[in-house]
């Protein structure tokens, strides 16, 4: 009876993810551009990557040079 029950309750708890996945929430929005946001803890000091001492600096130089 317990191992029933158990097979029951991991059947279900296996479903919740499938429900999560609704496949109009995937879909495109062209009239909206993409973006990604990205937080900080405050804002950077230099925008030079020569002079970026501090971690804030460092990550915004590696978020606009890095793909250059």
């Amino acid at each position: 009876m317990v191992t029933k029950c158990l097979a029951i309750i991991s059947a279900l708890l296996l479903l919740i993810p499938l429900a999560a996945c609704n496949p109009s929430t995937l879909l495109a929005n062209p009239n909206q551009p993409p973006q990604l946001i990205n937080v900080i803890l405050s804002d950077p000091k230099t925008f030079n990557p020569v002079l970026a001492g501090d971690k804030t600096s460092a990550d915004v130089r590696t978020m606009l040079f890095d793909g250059l």
